[in-house]
């Protein structure tokens, strides 16, 4: 069996595609499959992947648009890898010994999950703004030794859909299933409940010295924020998937962690789509957990929210400059700007 199954759904970006698939042809020491599911691109995706010459390259292209969803799906299930690793395809992995790394820690500790940090970019890959990171050491959160396991790892960063590992021969393909409340041109978490369960069976580690480069596309942002648009509220469906692994105490306690720790986002969610969204993505957030109106943290970021548009945006950027040095320290550590030089020859 191959080490990994890289996945890389992928709509007319092939531009962006060349750099990730370089990245992932840099890694060392592993045998791997990467799996290229063109969802009825319209531009060169096609002659970008053939152009690699690389037989461990599996292009597929759908006979129809299926949509978001449903190309992850077909990603998933296309797999034949040990291990699965996702890459969105406008982002690349920084470190050419990252995935050797990973098979390390998921063997020794027989994991189901693995995540690894992130570092984002809006224009230029080479002035990124935010990194997010949970340390320089290893975390194992083991389900026999970790109570909550799910809300302990809400920090990880599983909405992301790039640098999620899942261990494959483990993996229960029929969590990977649409439901009815998930349509396939929406944003749905189509991994998120084959997560839970190799989590709470398994555990998960956050992997540290390892970075997806991460694209942020400002053009996904308002269809992802806005309630018309995706079909879906993006904080409930994480939530309700969780109410089939977990129940009582610990879904009460997922479900306060989960809501508390989305409560920045407000003002970007106004900022990227209207009043009236956000109103609506207030409601639902309050019947989903009634404490909220008596919690400082909500009422600050709400009423924060209610800013006009053009102080929300000073407020971010802001935040971005605020960043910035911490920034630069953790881009240091990690050679990133000598690293990235590597692919100046497709920048």
């Amino acid at each position: 069996m191959l080490d990994f199954s890289i996945i890389i759904p992928t709509y007319n970006r092939s531009n962006y595609l060349k750099l990730s698939i370089l990245s992932v042809l840099r890694q060392k020491r592993v045998s791997m499959e990467i799996i290229v599911s063109d969802d009825c691109s319209i531009d060169d995706t096609k002659q970008v992947v053939e152009s690699f010459g690389d037989k461990r390259i599996k292009y597929w292209k759908n006979r129809k648009r299926l949509g978001t969803a449903m190309n992850y799906q077909k990603c998933f299930l296309r797999s034949s890898g040990r291990y699965i690793f996702t890459l969105g395809d406008d982002d690349l992995i920084l470190d050419e010994y990252t995935l050797i790394d990973i098979l390390a820690v998921m063997k020794k500790y027989k994991l189901g999950m693995g995540k690894i940090g992130t570092i984002t970019y809006e224009n230029d890959l080479k002035a990124p703004y935010q990194v997010s990171i949970l340390g320089d050491r290893l975390i194992v959160l083991a389900p026999d030794k970790t109570s909550d396991i799910l809300t302990e790892s809400i920090d990880f960063g599983l909405g992301f859909f790039s640098g999620l590992i899942f261990d494959n021969v483990r993996l229960d393909k029929k969590q990977l299933r649409l439901d009815h409340t998930c349509h396939p041109n929406h944003m749905c978490p189509v991994e998120r409940p084959a997560a839970y369960d190799l989590i709470t069976k398994y555990g998960i580690a956050y992997i540290p010295h390892h970075f997806i480069i991460s694209h942020l596309s400002l053009q996904l942002i308002p269809r992802y924020f806005n309630l018309k648009t995706s079909g879906w509220f993006f904080m409930e469906k994480p939530i309700t998937l969780a109410r089939r692994f977990i129940s009582g105490y610990q879904f009460e306690r997922f479900k306060k962690e989960y809501l508390r720790k989305q409560l920045v986002l407000l003002p970007n969610i106004k900022f990227f789509s209207d009043t009236g969204n956000y109103i609506s993505v207030l409601q639902r957030m309050v019947a989903i957990d009634k404490t909220l109106l008596i919690d400082s943290g909500f009422l600050f970021w709400a009423l924060t929210g209610f800013l006009p548009k053009f102080m929300i945006n000073g407020l971010r950027h802001y935040k971005i400059l605020h960043s910035h040095r911490k920034v630069n320290e953790i881009l240091a550590k990690y050679d990133y700007y000598k690293k990235i030089a590597r692919f100046n020859t497709v920048l």
